[in-house]
């Protein structure tokens, strides 16, 4: 675990540019995390969300059941293994961004980046959050990078 209290550490927010998963509501004309801003508080709660996870599975035709009921092991010789794909739920454990403004709680934004939740875990429930850099506005080359592979990303500092 940690051996410096939580306070004053840094944390990031991804999916800020996507809609899914409850970031979109009717105050806003797109997403709600295109509206955060540098200096923006937000508040986070532990969240159980729920994501499509796609399994392949190997499938044998009527033919090939056949064929392997004759031999004694593994599957025809010369012959591909066929395989369909299974789509999922899965539930998981995460936590939610939401913009916190005169103590009132608004819009999901994002979420805790995965590492930063392997690295402070259940600590970061209710903790409020100030927005320190916006990736995609970011000077630096790989922070904009960053930010298209997660959908958005936003860095802050913990405070509270």
């Amino acid at each position: 675990m940690i051996a410096i209290p939580i306070l004053t550490k840094s944390i990031e927010i991804v999916g800020l540019d996507d809609g899914a998963n409850g970031r979109m509501c009717g105050a806003h004309s797109t997403n709600c995390g295109v509206s955060v801003q540098m200096g923006v508080n937000l508040k986070l709660h532990k969240a159980f969300i729920e994501i499509p996870k796609i399994e392949k599975i190997p499938v044998m035709s009527v033919e090939n059941v056949s064929q392997v009921v004759t031999k004694k092991r593994g599957r025809p010789k010369n012959q591909e293994t066929e395989f369909e794909e299974i789509c999922r739920m899965e539930s998981v454990t995460t936590f939610k961004a939401f913009i916190w403004n005169n103590a009132i709680e608004s819009c999901c934004v994002g979420f805790v980046s995965k590492a930063f939740q392997k690295l402070y875990g259940e600590l970061l429930d209710g903790r409020i959050v100030v927005i320190s850099c916006i990736g995609s506005r970011s000077n630096v080359e790989a922070d904009r990078k960053r930010s298209r592979e997660n959908n958005g990303l936003a860095m802050g500092i913990i405070i509270g």
